[in-house]
């Protein structure tokens, strides 16, 4: 992991320094994503002096350990700040159904809470000439775990880590980085995230992200499951949906394998699609 963390880093700060950046624009939930790359972007303030802005902006749908742990994550930013956005979200929720003359969904008002967010850091990136740090990784790339400019940011730390790996990288972080005293809230964030249930904290989810695709399976089974589909290509996806077995695991089984794949291939509209005419 530690090749990972220096090639991302590197990458990272030559990015900043060419393009004149004058700071990084993270929000942190204080879950395993956007801890990950708050320590990231700590490390790439060391190398650059470039500093991290960190704002939790937090909603009533937020447990109490998501919130705790944010603020723990805080401890990576030069500059850090927790906001409720609760009074912003109800204006915006009714201004939606009043004008829409529609009732939102939970879906819906969880992603006008993550649209909320995203138009925050960037005004505040705009106003400082910096950049929003994107949070998302490939497994919620794929599975859908994520709102259409909502979750999507400037540039990607974790962009190209499956999930499990981001799991790897926040421990190769705590037990490498972090165990001196000094940094005992640091190591704290980490040592939280990784404990968290992965959620969306916008109250859509319920019991947790992977308990929605593969409950009782692992993120690294999960992985394991979109990476033979992707290497199966368009050939093993046409003889997928013709209802032949394309995949076999002795450890996963087939009703969960077609559950991660069903919703693979039922969110690609938010992968978007180039027609090539």
């Amino acid at each position: 992991m530690k090749e990972r963390l220096d090639k991302i880093v590197s990458i990272l700060s030559d990015y900043l320094t060419k393009n004149k950046i004058k700071c990084m624009v993270l929000g942190i939930s204080g879950g395993i994503d956007s801890t990950v790359c708050a320590a990231i972007c700590h490390e790439v303030f060391n190398k650059t002096g470039i500093e991290l802005l960190g704002y939790s902006l937090m909603c009533n749908t937020n447990e109490s350990d998501e919130r705790s742990a944010a603020i723990l994550a805080g401890e990576f930013c030069n500059k850090f700040e927790n906001i409720d956005i609760n009074s912003w979200y109800e204006f915006s929720k009714n201004f939606m159904e009043i004008a829409s003359k529609t009732e939102t969904t939970d879906l819906a008002r969880g992603n006008i809470k993550a649209r909320l967010r995203m138009n925050f850091l960037y005004n505040v990136a705009g106003c400082k000439k910096g950049i929003v740090i994107d949070t998302g990784n490939l497994t919620e790339y794929y599975t859908g775990f994520w709102t259409i400019h909502g979750d999507v940011g400037d540039i990607s730390p974790i962009g190209k880590l499956w999930k499990s790996e981001v799991y790897k990288l926040a421990e190769y972080l705590r037990d490498h980085h972090y165990l001196q005293p000094l940094n005992n809230k640091a190591y704290q964030a980490l040592s939280k995230s990784i404990s968290l249930t992965p959620t969306d904290g916008n109250g859509v989810s319920k019991g947790g992200d992977l308990e929605q695709i593969a409950p009782g399976h692992t993120y690294e089974q999960v992985d394991r499951v979109l990476k033979a589909w992707l290497k199966l290509g368009n050939d093993g996806e046409r003889a997928y949906l013709r209802g032949e077995p394309v995949m076999l695991f002795n450890d996963i089984d087939k009703e969960t394998v077609k559950k991660i794949i069903d919703r693979v291939i039922a969110i690609e509209y938010k992968r978007g699609l180039i027609l090539t005419l």
